[in-house]
């Protein structure tokens, strides 16, 4: 499953690059990108990558897979998935996720070379935008959900703490009725970017 979604998020990331490439091609509009759950993993993927990104916001969403494959009430297919077959690194439980993580967990954020991110193993650090945030020197405006289930809080502070120029904003919502903020939260992703931009 990790090389998997390796390939899938890599994918996202050409996508979005692609996206960029034609953009560029119109050298007045400046180039920001924003994102909402899962589109954030990529997102921050896409800053450490690309520098054409002039800043980004990323909305609640997550990093440390951990969190999310383990305390997510959206992956609990998922969980059930590994602990009937595994996966190509033998996780059936948090606790061997742990164990095959530990060593080169301790690696995040203090590798020097984007490249050093598929040295990492397990496979799932490769998609992980925890090993891509210290690479992102963009400045980053964060939405974070205070009740948030789906993007556990602790999944979410850690890719925060992990991006060197990101601004935090808790919203007292969940991670769908963050919707009900839309018209806060779009007032402060505007002047975000009338700032950075």
């Amino acid at each position: 499953m990790p090389l998997h979604c390796s390939k899938v998020f890599h994918k996202a990331v050409k996508d979005v690059r692609r996206t960029i490439d034609y953009i560029a091609e119109f050298p007045s509009l400046p180039v920001s990108i924003m994102s909402y759950s899962f589109g954030g993993m990529i997102a921050t993927m896409c800053l450490a990558l690309d520098k054409r990104l002039k800043g980004s916001v990323l909305a609640f969403s997550g990093a440390d897979y951990r969190w999310i494959n383990w305390y997510s009430p959206y992956t609990e297919q998922l969980r059930e998935n590994y602990a009937k077959y595994s996966n190509e690194y033998n996780c059936v439980d948090e606790l061997s996720c742990i164990k095959n993580r530990s060593r080169d967990m301790q690696r995040i954020g203090v590798l020097k070379e984007i490249d050093d991110i598929f040295s990492l193993f397990p496979a799932c650090f490769h998609y992980d935008p925890l090993s891509y945030a210290q690479f992102v020197d963009q400045p980053v405006l964060f939405f974070q959900g205070l009740f948030d289930k789906v993007i556990p809080f602790i999944s979410s502070q850690s890719l925060f703490e992990k991006l060197p120029k990101a601004k935090k904003l808790i919203v007292p919502s969940g991670h769908k009725s963050s919707y009900i903020f839309k018209k806060t939260i779009a007032q402060k992703v505007l002047k975000f970017l009338k700032e950075i931009l």
